[in-house]
């Protein structure tokens, strides 16, 4: 019988994916082949102190029996002299954490499990000055003195791992490490909103005024825990207060006896302010509790104003043009999160919490 001989490349290629992913793990998970958006050049590898902790929530998979860490260099990056080898003393924790409870106190982000899996030693860094390919492989290899498992994110809890920087040999130099925002517009502490404006649909022509078709610029801004009304009218009825109605749906109501088609008929009546002597008058913001049924809803938004006179044979009242705007998904949070003081022995973080972080491995045998 002739037996099948396979290369070493294919045998790890037929072990099973979460075998593999348990072997040999990315934080973040998943860049084992894919390189960061950005790149950190300036804290690990480059300050002569240092205490730093990274908190990633991606590592959705198990990591038992870790005993080694290690990084990649930047793909983005130049050459450059300035980027050489160097010897760096360092000490390793690694501790399960809530990344949305991340804290400028460094022990508070223990939340389970923390070990100092490496005792304070020196470790030689390779030159980095060449650049080494898109998602390379890991160098720097932080062996632990002991062994460090993690059910992963599935079991309630977030990956942490921690650097101290005792000396560096060669501090002061950049040195360009894989970096990954995971959330690029993620943020801690009041989020970036998302905007519905950006989906603004105009579905009318308001009423001509004396500056022009009466128009009107809706925004809802969703925080993830409140929403915030604003809204603008141009071109109205000067000196004339607005009133705007938002429904749920497009009436789409044409009648002889107004100025345009009326789309926004049912539904909440708001006191939009005043128009100035140009026409112009703004509203907000107004804060609305978060209502998880309204994300994804498209609505109708139309301006009314008074106008005695205005229109010879139909109903004193001018109205803007209509416009659609849906609530857009809650913002994005934080994936993955650092804080870090420049004193290995500092009991709070004197940067962050900072979206984003290095791109790791972690290893066992």
């Amino acid at each position: 019988m002739q037996k099948l001989l396979l290369p070493a490349a294919l045998l790890v290629i037929a072990v099973p994916v979460a075998a593999q992913g348990d072997h040999f793990t990315t934080s973040p998970e998943g860049y084992d082949f894919l390189e960061g958006n950005s790149h950190s050049d300036d804290l690990i590898g480059t300050q002569p102190l240092l205490r730093y902790q990274q908190i990633d929530s991606t590592n959705t998979r198990s990591m038992s029996n870790r005993n080694r860490l290690a990084f990649r260099r930047d793909a983005h990056v130049l050459s450059s002299t300035e980027y050489g080898a160097r010897n760096i003393e360092v000490e390793v924790v690694m501790a399960e954490s809530d990344l949305d409870a991340i804290s400028t106190t460094f022990d508070s982000n223990y939340t389970a499990n923390s070990m100092t899996v490496m005792n304070r030693v020196t470790v030689a860094f390779e030159d980095y000055t060449l650049p080494q390919g898109f998602a390379a492989t890991a160098t720097n290899t932080l062996f632990f003195d002991q062994i460090w498992s993690y059910n992963g994110s599935g079991g309630g809890t977030d990956l942490l791992w921690e650097l101290k920087v005792y000396s560096n040999d060669q501090a002061g130099t950049r040195y360009p490490m894989d970096f990954e925002f995971v959330t690029r517009n993620g943020k801690f502490g009041t989020p970036i909103p998302t905007s519905a404006a950006a989906f603004r649909n105009v579905i009318s022509t308001g009423c001509a005024t004396t500056f022009g078709n009466a128009g009107l610029a809706p925004e809802i801004k969703n925080y993830g825990t409140f929403l915030e009304l604003s809204n603008t009218v141009f071109n109205g009825v000067a000196s004339a207060p607005v009133t705007l109605i938002i429904d749920s749906q497009d009436r789409a109501l044409t009648s002889s006896a107004f100025c345009t088609t009326l789309h926004a008929l049912v539904g909440a009546a708001i006191p939009a302010g005043t128009a100035d002597a140009t026409g112009r008058a703004t509203f907000g913001p107004l804060v609305l509790p978060h209502d998880p049924g309204l994300i994804g809803q498209t609505l109708v938004f139309q301006g009314f104003q008074p106008c005695v006179g205005c229109f010879p044979g139909q109903a004193d009242v001018s109205a803007t043009r209509a416009v659609e705007l849906t609530v857009q998904p809650d913002p994005d949070k934080p994936k993955i999160g650092r804080v870090w003081s420049y004193d290995p022995t500092a009991t709070d973080a004197v940067e962050g919490p900072h979206p984003g972080g290095l791109v790791i491995w972690t290893n066992h045998t």
